[in-house]
């Protein structure tokens, strides 16, 4: 087998026809098999692929965990030398996951390689990015963003290698990704992107941006179907505090969460102005990076 398509949904039906209607073209010329993971949906996303795609692997998985832990289910089950891990909300154009799995052949230091990623608007998504630092948390305040250095590389126009890419779509050499451990499973959303790219930094292996081959992500549907409760601000923090981890030393990291917290105190306070009073949530964010900061293992 050559290419696994991994396809992670929750409640993607509306998605899903695109989406899995795209594969045979973008696959054309290589022996490809699909898994759709599916996050126990409501929304009679497995009655749907059943009926019209039956050529699809669909792995139940009882409860909706997450993503990462959504895509590690795919990744272990699947027999390809390559391993997309993609969105359901993401529809392929013709030859991209073909195009990307030759740049991997032609790279062989290659272990990630992603297209670039179009949302419905025409607006490019997708960049060639280096990993975040401790100061990460200050590029969210208005203002600030502009005094730090460019954390990714303008360019969409030609391959060029990086530390991390987007995570709608990602193409991996198999036998790496396992290496690292596969999918970082810690968190329900969140940070994956980082540590992928921070652990496979760490063995010498290359990341490439590979904007001749591309995909098209409908970003509106995670807002339109809602991640269940918690999946909100706190743990996006989780996700976030894990990933950074990966990267920075203890007195880096300790810095880097109280950057976080200065961060989510004036989040909390444009709240207030515009009469958002989510406390809870700003204290349980808090209240955690305290925690990780002291208490980093």
């Amino acid at each position: 087998m050559r290419l696994s398509l991994v396809i992670v949904n929750w409640n993607g039906r509306d998605w899903l026809g695109d989406c899995l209607a795209s594969v045979a073209e973008a696959t054309a010329g290589t022996e490809a098999e699909v898994l759709v993971v599916d996050n126990a949906s409501t929304d009679s996303s497995v009655e749907f692929m059943a009926e019209h795609h039956p050529e699809v692997a669909i792995i139940r998985n009882p409860e909706n965990n997450g993503f990462g832990p959504g895509a590690q289910l795919g990744v272990s089950a699947a027999r390809g030398e390559y391993i997309a891990v993609s969105n359901s909300d993401v529809a392929f154009t013709p030859g991209s996951l073909t195009g990307l799995v030759a740049f991997l052949d032609e790279h062989p230091r290659a272990a990630w390689a992603g297209p670039k990623i179009t949302g419905r608007s025409g607006r490019i998504q997708s960049q060639a990015l280096q990993l975040a630092g401790m100061l990460q948390p200050l590029r969210y305040v208005p203002g600030v963003s502009r005094l730090l250095p460019p954390r990714a590389a303008k360019t969409h126009d030609h391959a060029i290698r990086c530390e991390k890419l987007y995570g709608a779509c990602m193409v991996f050499r198999a036998p790496m990704l396992r290496e690292i451990g596969g999918m970082p499973t810690g968190s329900f959303l969140g940070g994956e992107e980082q540590i992928l790219g921070a652990r496979f930094k760490a063995k010498g292996y290359e990341v490439w941006y590979v904007p001749e081959y591309s995909v098209l992500h409908d970003q509106s549907s995670g807002r339109k179907r809602r991640w269940p409760h918690d999946a909100g601000m706190a743990e996006m923090h989780k996700g976030s505090s894990l990933s950074m981890r990966e990267t920075l030393n203890r007195a880096e990291f300790a810095a880097f969460q109280a950057a976080y917290i200065v961060f989510v105190l004036l989040w909390f306070v444009r709240g207030l102005f515009r009469r958002k009073f989510r406390l809870r949530a700003t204290l349980t964010v808090i209240r955690n990076a305290v925690r990780d900061a002291l208490f980093r293992t």
